[in-house]
């Protein structure tokens, strides 16, 4: 099993920590981060993606090989948590004879771990366990503390974020767990792919016959014997406690996953456990956590919860995560822009990140749920199709741009790590005063990103200026020589001279 092989590398992490402790740092802490990590994952990363290739399609019926799932999605996620597992123990830059850093890299292994596995599960077993590995590993590497402090702050303030990271992430384990419950108690299945033939069942049971005249017969108005009366209600109970039980479960469920994603309002505390934390902690809980949770949002309620009466209102969770996704964009963008520290800063984008996935997420379901009610229970070719290709479409933006942002977000921690250790963002208002040109520069630059002309005395520019008249802004032909006047930028005959064009 492909698994087998990073559970064997995370478990190597933690015995190269025993190792430590018990004083031969030397030998096994090196073989394990220098050749195993590497090797491990590699060969990890092969085995998922042939695995993934012979898989027919990227969403939508589960590819389940006993409790574990085989497609391309989980090809793509175990792609990207092994590069970014593989780039944080090759930044970290506290020596490998420290034993903090051997604890956060053993954790950071073990998270990943937990994260595979809750990316391929088909169970609801299987991936409760991988998330609460993963979240619980997170926390445990939170408490190695950050590089560059003192041993007995690091460990303090270490301890003290993996406090605050455990008690929110306690909330999210909770409501998951209370919504698998209630679920499973509705739908009576614990395996992924029968979900959405037994939601299904469950309103078919609701919206049936004798449901339905249980009904009436209770809203009658006429006097009615009492054994009547008792029958009818327990048929309405009988009929509508499975969908009773099935509406706040899927509730429930996706409120602890956003816990676990981090989207706004739902953070429990992520921010600013992330301002204090180090580099192999930053990466096991808002890398690895967040990618595993994105991974079992898609597998949930893209791949099998996504029926029209599942996923529209008003019984469905499609325009819940739609609004929540919308605040958490608007809200986490506007405070990454106002943020002052690196960390915080990729906490809050990643966050908005979140929030464009979640969007992306709510489309797919919404086009499938669309295609499956258009077509009327028949598979009619055109609209079918059309509906799935969509939801194809917008899973894999949502995979790349959650991988783009994972990837960046990682490359900019391993460049602050070894480059700037203990260094903010105010520290880069000196460049202005050191590089007044390239200050003007950028300034120039931004102000063309915002739809601005430039200023007079510019040079010709002409791709530049045909580029910017495709994006619709009033930039026409090329740019006027410096000893035009400055009365060719009024907008009124620019504008004019596009219309007309």
């Amino acid at each position: 099993m492909p698994f087998a092989s990073v559970l064997i590398v995370g478990l190597w992490g933690v015995l190269s920590l025993l190792a430590a402790r018990a004083g031969q740092p030397a030998a096994l802490g090196r073989l394990a981060l220098g050749r195993v990590v590497p090797a491990g994952g590699l060969a990890f990363a092969l085995a998922t993606a042939l695995a993934g290739l012979t898989a027919p399609d990227q969403v939508g019926e589960l590819q389940a090989r006993g409790s574990l799932v085989v497609d391309r999605l989980a090809a793509l996620f175990d792609a990207l948590l092994i590069a970014v597992l593989l780039a944080a123990v090759i930044a970290d830059p506290r020596p490998g004879t420290d034993p903090r850093a051997a604890w956060g890299r053993g954790m950071l292994l073990l998270a990943g771990a937990g994260a595979m596995l809750a990316v391929r599960a088909a169970d609801w077993a299987s991936l409760c366990v991988g998330l609460e590995l993963a979240t619980l590993a997170g926390g445990l590497c939170l408490a190695a503390g950050r590089e560059g402090e003192p041993a007995e702050g690091a460990a303090a303030a270490g301890r003290e974020s993996a406090r605050t990271w455990l008690l929110g992430q306690g909330l999210g384990a909770a409501l998951l767990w209370l919504g698998v419950g209630l679920v499973v108690a509705a739908t009576g299945t614990v395996r992924l792919h029968e979900l959405g033939a037994r939601v299904g069942a469950v309103f078919l049971r609701w919206g049936a016959h004798t449901t339905q005249a249980a009904v009436d017969v209770l809203q009658a108005k006429n006097e009615l014997p009492a054994g009547l009366v008792a029958h009818a209600r327990d048929a309405a109970v009988e009929g509508m406690a499975p969908a009773a039980l099935y509406i706040p479960g899927a509730l429930l469920v996706l409120a602890g996953l956003l816990v676990r994603a981090g989207v706004f309002p739902l953070l429990a505390g992520r921010t600013r456990v992330a301002g204090r934390a180090g580099l192999c902690g930053w990466v096991a809980t808002e890398l690895v956590v967040r990618t595993a949770a994105v991974a079992v949002l898609i597998r949930v309620f893209v791949a099998a919860l996504h029926t029209p009466r599942v996923v529209y209102a008003p019984y469905g969770w499609g325009t819940a995560a739609a609004v929540l996704a919308g605040v958490s964009v608007v809200v986490c963008g506007i405070r990454a822009v106002r943020a002052a520290d690196l960390r915080r800063l990729l906490a809050w984008a990643g966050a908005a990140q979140v929030g464009l996935t979640l969007l992306a997420i709510a489309a797919a379901a919404n086009f499938v749920a669309h295609a499956g009610l258009r077509a009327g229970g028949l598979e009619v070719a055109d609209h079918y199709l059309w509906g799935h290709t969509a939801a194809e479409a917008a899973v894999t933006a949502a995979v790349i741009g959650h991988g783009v942002f994972a990837l960046a977000a990682m490359a900019a921690m391993a460049a602050a790590a070894s480059v700037h250790a203990n260094r903010g963002l105010v520290d880069l208002a000196g460049a202005v005063r050191r590089s007044p040109v390239l200050a003007a520069s950028l300034a120039i630059c931004a102000l063309a990103l915002a739809g601005r002309r430039p200023p007079p005395g510019c040079r010709r520019a002409g791709g530049c200026s045909r580029l910017s008249s495709r994006t619709a802004t009033c930039w026409c032909g090329r740019w006027p020589r410096p000893r035009r006047s400055a009365a060719r930028w009024s907008a009124g005959p620019a504008c004019a001279r596009c219309w007309r064009r």
